[in-house]
């Protein structure tokens, strides 16, 4: 008699294969009452498990996992950052003789299900979660799970999860002394996606430093993409008070603002001073080339892969600091622009970057 396969348990049962899975082998992934039908069901059909199987699934996959969103309409998660950071987790891994496989998805539940199906299917020793929001429901998930995992984000005392944290408090506070140290009063800065927990922490900790210069104004601006790189940076200088200085969240939103500022006439650094967050090649390459914020996304990713690697071998492990942040700066930030009324009465005063 042919032996019974969990794809014949799932046609009797109705339910996919992975639920099987699940069912068969005691895991977090449906429901208790068809837990129940699919072990009954299992039983009827005389399903005995392969132990040919089982052995090689008690055995390391020597794999790691990685997910990160993409919207179909959008490549703005694979900027050059991410992709530097990735080249550090796999020079890492490959060293441990570990593969990283990589897998994106539309939004969060899809990743929680991609969990679920690596954990029930043994594809991956451990995940690299990238990107915490706040409220990540993902992170209880992965606990749930008893995956090994490491976190990309400073989420210590938000999850059990150890994490690879940068200070984006710290590198915030560093931009906006950098802009204050060359006579700018008026500083915006355009972010990313609010619900992301670095972005959060980035726009408190901008305001923050600005309220310590007796500095303020309402110059955040957060759910910018690489396309409202535009239309931002001409709502922002049309204001009847202008910023004299702008951070932007990425170097592709940078470029875009560049080419919208030559259209309206603004000179960089003369009217206006543009900085970015993180430094790339595109920053280097730019006319002007752009002052950046660097971290070294190459040596963050080995950190974490080495770390996740400890996790692995049995080793208790905790939060750690990643790279530490420094300003590359260079020809598109200079000093603050002055009125011809101030430079008369010798007084430094901000001008604005006001459009010709």
């Amino acid at each position: 008699m042919a032996r019974v396969t969990i794809a014949d348990i799932a046609r009797r049962a109705n339910v996919s294969t992975s639920a099987v899975s699940y069912a068969l082998n005691d895991r977090p992934g449906v429901g208790e009452a068809t837990r129940r039908d699919i072990l009954a069901i299992a039983e009827s059909m005389g399903w005995r498990p392969n132990r040919a199987a089982r052995s090689l699934q008690a055995a390391r996959a020597n794999a790691v996992g990685l997910i990160f969103r993409r919207d179909k309409d959008s490549a703005e998660e694979t900027s050059s950052f991410l992709l530097r950071f990735l080249d550090g987790v796999e020079s890492e891994l490959s060293e441990h003789d570990i593969v990283l496989v990589v897998h994106a998805v539309p939004d969060h539940a899809a990743e929680i299900e991609v969990y679920r199906r690596w954990y029930a299917e043994s594809r991956v020793d451990g995940v690299i979660l990238i990107n915490p929001v706040v409220d990540d429901l993902r992170l209880p998930a992965v606990v749930k799970l008893g995956m090994p995992a490491v976190v990309v984000g400073d989420v210590r005392g938000h999850s059990p999860l150890p994490a690879v944290w940068t200070d984006d408090t710290e590198a915030a506070t560093l931009a906006v002394e950098h802009l204050i140290g060359l006579g700018h009063r008026r500083i915006a800065r355009v972010g990313g996606h609010v619900e992301l927990l670095h972005t959060r922490i980035r726009k408190a900790a901008f305001s923050k430093a600005l309220a310590a210069a007796r500095l303020g104004g309402d110059l955040n601006v957060d759910n910018a993409t690489e396309e409202d790189a535009e239309r931002v940076t001409r709502r922002l200088l049309a204001r009847k008070s202008p910023p004299t200085a702008i951070l932007y969240e990425g170097d592709t939103m940078a470029m875009r603002a560049l080419v919208t500022l030559r259209e309206l006439g603004v000179s960089v650094p003369k009217d206006l001073s543009v900085m970015v967050w993180d430094d790339s090649p595109l920053c280097r390459l730019a006319y002007p080339s752009l002052t950046a914020l660097r971290r070294d996304a190459f040596m963050y990713g080995r950190l974490v892969a080495a770390h996740l690697v400890t996790r692995l071998s049995g080793q208790a492990v905790t939060d750690r600091r990643g790279t530490v942040a420094e300003i590359q700066v260079r020809d598109s930030t200079g000093p603050a622009p002055v009125t011809v009324r101030d430079r008369k009465s010798g007084r430094q005063k901000d001008a604005g970057a006001g459009i010709r």
